[in-house]
């Protein structure tokens, strides 16, 4: 059945009111916390600077060649810089605000594809933009914000087609696979950890492709997908091979955040101890200091990026081995972790603004779960964002978590809450 589309001047109207609200949200965050623009946590600027000088994507400070990071956000930031400027951090800013809108604005376009009155785009576009995570990481030099624009364009772009090709709808046109495909790429370039939600995509559609009811135009759409998507990875691979020494599809950070997650450290002094408990800084770089010495000791002070990535693999893996309870302990933090209403750590609120932001994301978690029960028979579109969620759940039982992870699922929560907050206000109105 074609579900007919909402009054579109009330959507285009009342999304742009929403846009702008965001925009003013944003520049008032960063007038607030301005000073973290000159900071630069996770190296990205210095790797920007380094392109920009025509240094190549090196350690910054350096001529040393580094597959540390992802290489998507430092060359955006490049880019930025080689066009527009520095603007003395107004980049970081620009940047991230234009990331946060592409993110609202797809999540009304899915919305409005999927509803019956225009409420419901409007409600999951306002429940994005009052995002108190999103508003946060407006002025850090970090991926959140990045990663979930292109994680959210690419996922419900594949959604759609998917959608599109099982119903009576006119086919949108083979090339528009490849094109998802790409995006595709550029989001597991942007941050790795989707690839294992590709991954199962990926093998969904190939048995889908191979089964006896596959047609000649759904091959070909499994086909692009995942060639264009294998195509846009493939030049970080060869440059990896060429000066790492190493095919490698991801970072040499994936062993660091294994190991920093899986310690006996963390889980005596932060896993196994009451909820709220942090990693105190002192604790946590006396650790860092013992592990570097151990890592020099053992492989040596000359040994690459790759050997010590190896390295810090093989200490996660023995600490599990050797402490699985511990690991249970901290499995159940990073879930909590994850999930957490309020942010802790460095970038936690104190005060009425702590309680605030519990109290939106409990709402936010009670609707979407209303909502995803309510839409449980909707098909592809629930089971595949529920499919997300899930995976990146599970990577992040292993891996190093804070609340922050959870930013780029955001998106599917204010899908699933709009429809819930909807259902509930046609009841409403009919009683």
């Amino acid at each position: 059945m074609t579900i007919e589309p909402p009054n579109p001047r009330l959507t285009i109207g009342g999304g742009l009111v929403i846009l702008l609200l965001a925009v003013g949200l944003h520049l008032v965050a960063a007038s607030l916390h301005w000073s973290d623009t000159q900071s630069d946590p996770d190296a990205y600027v210095g790797l920007a600077r380094n392109i920009a000088a025509g240094h190549g994507y090196c350690t910054p400070g350096s001529t040393q060649p580094t597959a540390y990071r992802p290489p998507i956000y430092p060359i955006l930031l490049a880019a930025g810089l080689l066009t527009v400027g520095w603007w003395d951090g107004g980049l970081i800013v620009v940047l991230n605000i234009g990331c946060h809108l592409l993110t609202i604005c797809t999540v009304g376009w899915f919305l409005s594809r999927r509803s019956t009155s225009s409420g419901t785009p409007l409600i999951g576009m306002f429940l994005l933009a009052f995002d108190p995570l999103a508003i946060r990481y407006t002025v850090l030099p970090m991926t959140e914000l990045c990663f979930t624009a292109l994680s959210t364009i690419s996922t419900l772009g594949l959604i759609d087609l998917w959608e599109r090709s099982r119903s009576t709808e006119k086919s949108p046109g083979l090339w528009w696979w490849g094109v998802v495909g790409v995006l595709c790429g550029l989001t597991a370039l942007c941050r790795p950890s989707i690839w294992p939600f590709w991954g199962v995509i990926g093998v969904f559609l190939i048995v889908r492709a191979v089964s006896s009811r596959c047609t000649r135009e759904t091959c070909v759409a499994a086909v692009l997908w995942c060639g264009l998507l294998g195509l846009t990875v493939l030049p970080w691979v060869i440059r990896n091979q060429w000066v790492m020494g190493s095919p490698l599809l991801t970072t040499t950070h994936g062993g660091y955040t294994l190991w920093l997650a899986n310690n006996p450290t963390f889980y005596d002094e932060v896993a196994r101890q009451p909820w709220g408990t942090v990693w105190s800084h002192d604790s946590l770089a006396t650790w860092q200091n013992d592990s570097l010495r151990r890592m020099d000791a053992e492989i040596g002070t000359d040994a690459g990026e790759v050997a010590q990535d190896r390295w810090f693999k093989v200490q996660a893996r023995q600490a599990i081995a050797h402490d699985p309870a511990g690991f249970v302990w901290a499995v159940c933090y990073r879930v909590r972790s994850f999930w957490s209403l309020s942010p802790r750590g460095p970038e936690r609120v104190q005060g009425w603004l702590s309680t605030a932001v519990s109290a939106w994301y409990f709402t936010l978690f009670a609707a979407a779960t209303y909502g995803g029960w309510q839409q449980r028979r909707r098909g592809a579109a629930v089971t595949l964002l529920l499919l997300s969620i899930v995976v990146l759940q599970g990577v992040h039982c292993f891996y190093w978590t804070d609340t922050r992870m959870r930013l780029p699922i955001h998106p599917w929560l204010a899908i699933f809450a709009a429809w819930g907050i909807a259902g509930l206000l046609r009841q409403r109105s009919r009683s």
